[in-house]
């Protein structure tokens, strides 16, 4: 599971982008918003946000799944079955 926080990003202005064995995750905050609210204090940048990340062989890229709420985003990265452990019974 991949978590990342996103301040100050809408859920329609939030992109991932899957190509070969990597992630790219997209985030734009809308300036003019940010700059019209009167913050006491701010504790983050208004900036857009770009990350990238390079997927083991072991993730099962068809099952990827991703939430965004509050800005925050869970990206569910499940293993494919054949590396997942598994008990062998004993005969």
């Amino acid at each position: 599971m991949l978590t990342a926080g996103l301040p100050g990003v809408t859920k329609e202005n939030v992109h991932l982008k899957l190509q070969e064995n990597s992630l790219t995750i997209f985030g734009k905050v809308n300036y003019t918003e940010a700059l019209e609210k009167k913050y006491v204090l701010n504790e983050s940048l208004f900036a857009n946000y770009y990350r990238k990340f390079k997927l083991s062989e072991g993730i099962d890229v068809s099952k990827i799944s991703a939430k965004y709420e509050n800005g925050l985003l869970t990206v569910n990265l499940p293993k494919h079955d054949k590396v997942k452990p598994r008990t062998i019974s004993v005969s």
